[in-house]
């Protein structure tokens, strides 16, 4: 029997130029995506398996987020590509009431760079 080698090579990743959100659907439930230009991640100061807090906007900030940085380990992480993008996945990142999945879109954000903290409004 012959046989011959099967080459993979990695999957190349996207270049993104601005902040990019999505709601996309998992095996158990739907989950919001962040994906963050070079530039971002880099003033924010943000390293690849980053945990992040979420905090949800209440009263006049209703639909805004906001992640910081954390030392809990349970949180989810934030991955880093290749090509130096930043991705973050969470179901907490879904705004409430959202049934189905959301194309991608480019929300209004702000930073803290103090606090290397992102605020992203991701509901009306």
């Amino acid at each position: 029997m012959a046989f011959e080698k099967i080459s993979r090579e990695p999957r190349r990743a996207a270049l993104v130029t601005e902040l990019r959100y999505a709601v996309v659907k998992t095996p158990n439930d739907l989950t919001g995506r962040l994906k963050m230009p070079v530039e971002l991640v880099k003033v924010l100061g943000w390293q690849a398996d980053t945990c992040l807090d979420i905090a949800v906007g209440t009263d006049e900030d209703a639909g805004w987020f906001a992640l910081t940085p954390t030392d809990a380990k349970h949180r989810a992480k934030l991955k880093i590509q290749p090509n130096g993008v930043g991705v973050y996945a969470s179901s907490a990142l879904k705004p409430a009431g959202t049934t189905e999945k959301v194309n991608t879109y480019h929300p209004e954000a702000r930073i803290d760079e103090e606090t290397q903290t992102l605020y992203v409004k991701l509901a009306a």
